[in-house]
């Protein structure tokens, strides 16, 4: 008889059978069922852990490249006090509270006496990722700081803590029961700060707070743009996975009318909307600095949710096809019927089609990483590049500038 756990293992790919815009776009359908029927009958699924890591890890292998946004996430969130770097396979503690400063930039060497390494392999076996990035992104800000996606991990074998080992500076325990609680984040989202006389704004999440949030931005920023009588403007977008697109819309519509000179700063937290508004800023000429993001310009997305197991668990999946147009830097988005029609029609859509298949991956025009020797010497490299293009492109229109009036 199937427990609990196996009914809704079962029930989400009925969900997705019913509701993805394309669930066999990596693999056909029988396939799948092949794959489900295995996990099954294995009884693989034995617990809530079990439930999460095999539902994972098949959603990986159906979906593959194409869709990071189906996944299903636990809800009952508990956070550990870090926040981690990963730079050569390696993870570093990069930010914590007062009472493990002294892990400040440590490096993990196990958990539970698993060796790291072993840790990212099967962390890896169930995140979706179309990009590099996107992957060591996710481990570093959603998994690695997740108890109970630790927990879930085959490798894992005592549930009941997690002992995270720093070699010669020592050991840290945590259970559910012992987890300090982490003081409230700073704001930053539409934050605007000042380099010299060039704005820099700080977008890293589609959303408002309260409405016209954005709006009001783009007021103060109009603002401090005619104080300064400044042309450029940094636009720092790092880690901002999406939310609402049409958020960006005055912030889009401001640079086009004023004509300005944007640098963008960019990395694989970049994901959904979020890499959305790098496709609108790229057909006004701004250049982009830092990493690969999180995703490939042609993806699935525009989700919807599904409470799974009593609200315990939420799925999403994708209900829209995204095409990138390379002539327009346009996102054009189809829903199941007209993205088939596409795939059918061969010789009408020859472009879609390519593309399709053979997804555009982003790329900055300066690649930039930040390393832990940096971040320890409170060193944000990638800004410090956008700080100095600036100064060249005043300098170049100022020499220009001179040119003329001596002319």
């Amino acid at each position: 008889m199937a427990n609990k756990y196996e009914y809704a293992f079962e029930e989400i790919l009925n969900i997705l059978y019913n509701n993805h815009v394309k669930m066999d776009c990596n693999l056909t359908y029988d396939t799948i069922n092949i794959l489900a029927k295995q996990i099954v009958k294995n009884k693989k699924i034995k617990d809530e852990y079990s439930f999460y890591y095999e539902t994972s890890k098949l959603l990986k292998q159906i979906f593959n490249i194409k869709d990071s946004h189906t996944q299903i996430m636990n809800k009952n969130k508990l956070l550990l006090p870090f926040k981690y770097k990963i730079e050569n396979g390696e993870v570093y503690i990069i930010e914590t509270i007062p009472e493990y400063k002294q892990f400040m930039y440590a490096r993990v060497e196990k958990i539970n006496g698993i060796d790291m390494k072993n840790i990212l392999e099967q962390f890896k076996e169930i995140i979706p990722y179309a990009t590099e990035e996107r992957l060591i992104n996710q481990i570093e800000n959603n998994y690695l700081v997740d108890l109970f996606k630790i927990q879930s991990l085959p490798v894992i074998e005592d549930k009941e803590k997690i002992i995270i080992d720093f070699g010669n500076l020592g050991k840290t325990e945590f259970t559910k029961t012992t987890i300090p609680n982490l003081p409230s984040l700073d704001y930053q989202n539409m934050k605007i700060s000042i380099f010299e006389d060039t704005p820099i704004f700080k977008y890293n999440k589609c959303y408002e707070r309260e409405q016209n949030e954005m709006s009001n931005a783009i007021e103060k920023l109009d603002a401090m743009m005619k104080y300064y009588n400044s042309e450029n403007i940094i636009l720092d977008l790092r880690q901002n996975g999406g939310g609402n697109s049409e958020i960006a819309n005055p912030l889009i519509q401001y640079l086009k009318t004023n004509q300005l000179n944007a640098v963008a700063l960019v990395n694989g937290g970049n994901f959904s909307s979020g890499i959305e508004i790098i496709s609108r800023l790229k057909q006004l000429g701004t250049t982009f600095i830092g990493t690969e993001v999180g995703d490939n310009y042609t993806s699935f997305g525009e989700i919807k949710k599904q409470k799974i197991l009593d609200d315990n668990f939420e799925l999403q999946y994708s209900t829209k096809s995204y095409i990138y147009d390379k002539d327009t830097n346009n996102l054009n988005r189809y829903n199941n019927e007209e993205l088939q029609n596409i795939l059918n029609n061969p010789n009408n859509y020859q472009k879609q089609i390519s593309e399709y298949y053979n997804p555009t991956t982003f790329k900055p025009d300066i690649y930039c990483q930040n390393t832990i020797k940096d971040l320890e010497k409170g060193y944000d490299k990638q800004l410090e590049i956008a700080k100095e293009l600036i100064n060249v492109k005043k300098n170049s229109k100022q020499n220009v500038q001179g040119v003329e009036k001596h002319v």
